[in-house]
């Protein structure tokens, strides 16, 4: 069905993909909502094979206008969050997540509420993945800062008598006005201080107020602030500091699968090691690491009132794409912070390894790794060439998806006005050849059976989008050849030398091992049809 795309503006906005049961199957966000969306049918081919099928179940195009790209940031995470559409990043639903929250009222409460139950009015302060945590700290917050719990509408004051968390110290009983609006905030702030897990100031201040009232005589005050310095201390007891007070940033990391992908964040806050996020993502348009960071945490900051100044991961992402109040981007590679990723890291196998039935995909992540590719290589495309002193020469591609056979993805190619055995040649003509066929699933890498020969040649007859997914295997050291493009940092080496031994050497090897078994399979097949038409031939000729 052909889209009418013209009338679509160019202003900034969210766009909504429809398909043909009135079902949004993808929304996302444009600064030019015009040149985003015919961007995705200008250039088809270069789309991956996922993409190219999102775009054959669209029927029709909705959009809304916004005034700016915040705007389009937050109701694109919003949207995102009520429709869950199958091909975008969607999290896990709050609904099981607890919040502390401020009321909206007069002398504010500060109560536990779950994600059903939030109102835009209070102030919240979380998630917490764990209730049980989240009422301890409530617990431990009102033992050392005596907020008021009654549910009383103290809009019109005195509003009845004191309770008896008054005559216990728990209360300092605003509802008789026996505390001001101004001193109550005072309260309000030493609350949000300990949330924040900045207690150091907190305990000073307390630690000097008992040794005043102690001076002035007043012992049952002092036993009372030292009964709340107890309960601080409990509570930092329970703390992890990583480092200085004032360190607050979250960091992620991601474990990769076939079609999806576990994400894990853990905050800092005030120097502490706070709550850990995991979430299963689905994947199903084959998206970058960068891709799926950017949107889970969209959605992530969006619920989400604590955002830091600091996001600490292995790679780069952009801020732009994820919540404007977040500051900077550390890219980590060494130190605390690196040692915290690798702990991310373990924690999102062990989650992905309870909770997702996808299969482990433990080679293609260190293939990913070890080439500096961009995408995870789902599809693996091997080539090599088989002949008898250049005679019967073919050309055999094989294919893997998700470390397993594609056996009916494989083709053969018999080599064309190519005289003599010339590998380095037939290998080009193969791939020239391959990259017709737009009809078969793009690669996500391609590895040529052979040296540094092979990889030259090939490498600047291939698609730009390709080039940065080829390499080539040599027999006798097993050593990868790259071209420049994939080599990461300046300088890094054009070659990597496996150690033969170690698995994702040996699923390499079994890789090209298929492709070279495939190929002599169909060239001495070849080379009996023709010696059996030749002796056909010759028998015919004898028996005239």
């Amino acid at each position: 069905m052909k889209l009418n795309l013209k009338d679509i503006p160019k202003n900034p906005g969210i766009y909504f993909f429809l398909n043909n049961t009135g079902k949004i199957i993808y929304i996302g966000k444009a600064k030019n909502l015009w040149k985003r969306v015919n961007s995705y049918w200008a250039k088809t081919d270069v789309l991956t094979e996922q993409k190219q099928q999102m775009l054959k179940e669209i029927t029709k195009v909705q959009y809304t206008i916004v005034d700016n790209e915040t705007e389009s940031l937050l109701l694109e995470a919003a949207q995102i969050k009520k429709h869950q559409p199958k091909y975008n990043i969607v999290l896990k639903d709050d609904k099981s997540w607890a919040y502390l929250a401020l009321t909206n009222e007069a002398f504010p409460r500060l109560v536990l509420k779950h994600g059903r139950s939030l109102k835009s009015s209070d102030k919240y302060f979380g998630p917490y993945i764990s209730t049980l945590s989240a009422r301890t700290l409530l617990q431990l917050i009102h033992r050392i800062v005596p907020l008021r719990t009654c549910k009383r509408n103290l809009e019109i004051l005195p509003k009845g008598k004191v309770c008896l968390k008054y005559h216990l110290g728990l209360c300092l009983g605003p509802c008789e006005k026996l505390i001001t609006s101004l001193e109550y905030q005072k309260l309000i702030d030493r609350a949000i201080s300990i949330i924040k897990g900045e207690t150091k100031t907190l305990k000073t201040a307390l630690e000097n107020e008992i040794k005043l009232l102690s001076g002035e005589k007043k012992f049952e005050e002092a036993l009372s602030k030292k009964n709340q310095l107890q309960a601080l201390e409990r509570l930092q007891a329970k703390q992890k500091i990583i480092g200085s007070p004032k360190l607050n940033q979250d960091l992620v990391n991601i474990y990769l699968l076939a079609k999806q992908a576990v994400v894990t964040v853990m905050q800092v806050r005030a120097g502490i090691l706070g709550d850990k996020f995991n979430f299963l993502v689905q994947n199903k348009l084959n998206l970058n690491t960068q891709e799926i960071l950017e949107q889970s945490l969209k959605q992530f900051y969006l619920k989400n009132s604590d955002i830091p100044p600091r996001l600490i991961s292995l790679i780069n992402l952009d801020l732009k794409n994820i919540n404007l109040n977040l500051q900077k981007n550390i890219v980590t590679k060494i130190g605390k912070n690196k040692q915290l990723l690798n702990l991310l890291y373990k924690n999102a196998e062990d989650y992905a390894k309870k909770f997702s039935q996808a299969p482990e995909l433990k080679y293609l992540v260190a293939l990913q790794k070890l080439l500096n590719l961009k995408n995870l290589p789902h599809r693996i495309e091997v080539y090599d060439i088989s002949n008898i002193q250049g005679n019967f020469s073919y050309g055999s591609m094989i294919v893997f998806v998700d470390e397993k056979i594609a056996s009916q993805e494989y083709r053969l190619f018999k080599i064309k006005n190519i005289d003599g055995p010339n590998d380095v040649a037939s290998l080009k003509q193969v791939l020239a050849r391959r990259q017709e066929h737009l009809e078969w699933p793009e690669p996500d890498l391609i590895i040529l059976d052979g040296g540094k020969a092979q990889l030259n040649t090939v490498y600047p007859i291939l698609k730009p989008a390709w080039q940065n997914k080829v390499i080539s295997l040599a027999k006798k050291e097993e050593e990868l050849f790259l071209p420049a493009s994939m080599r990461g940092e300046p300088g890094q080496k054009h070659s990597i030398k496996l150690n033969k031994k170690e698995p994702l050497s040996l699923f390499i090897q079994h890789m090209r091992n298929q492709a070279h078994k495939f190929g002599i399979k169909n060239y001495r097949l070849a080379h009996r049809r023709a010696f059996a038409h030749f002796d056909a031939r010759r028998a015919k000729s004898s028996s005239s």
